[in-house]
């Protein structure tokens, strides 16, 4: 009889001790990551598969690499309907930074490093303006976009690389 809740006791115990957390972290074989100017792929060979589909925006997250999101385009003011693009992204020597509009009287950019200095500012004069980045070292940037009344217009988060 006091056999029972012993062995109870060893299931119920063992059960509770040997419990798993489930962590984003992976020990895998393999794996790289490759990116253009609008899309990035990461993969990792050996590690399980969870699923997330979904259409209307093309999200797709596998595995557990879903931790690690990188934001390109910080600020977005909408209500000016200005059409401001900035690529390649990620680059090596520079960027390009078009900017749709007639009138582009003093409109301008400021670039930051991610201390909050800043590191180059510049007239937007023309649709398509070459930011040069091949004096910086690689990291993250930040590029703002300004109206002539010194309002955000938008802001982008520029990856440099080698």
């Amino acid at each position: 009889m006091k056999k029972i809740p012993l062995i109870l006791f060893m299931v119920f115990g063992f059960n509770i001790a040997y419990c798993q957390n489930l962590k984003p972290d992976v020990i895998a074989t393999a794996g790289s990551f490759y990116a253009n100017s609008t899309n990035s792929v990461s993969w990792t060979i050996g590690e399980c598969i969870p699923e997330t589909f979904s259409n209307s925006g093309n999200k797709l997250t596998q595995g557990f690499q879903q931790g690690i999101y990188d934001i390109n385009t910080l600020a977005d003011n909408t209500e000016t309907r200005i059409a401001i693009n900035l690529f390649p992204n990620p680059t090596a020597d520079f960027v390009n930074l078009e900017i749709h509009l007639q009138d582009k009287k003093g409109y301008f950019y400021q670039l930051f490093d991610l201390e909050g200095n800043c590191l180059k500012n510049g007239k937007i004069t023309s649709e398509k303006s070459v930011i040069n980045m091949s004096d910086f070292s690689n990291s993250a940037y930040i590029l703002n976009v300004f109206a002539p009344d010194q309002k955000l217009l938008k802001s982008f988060k520029i990856i440099k690389t080698n």
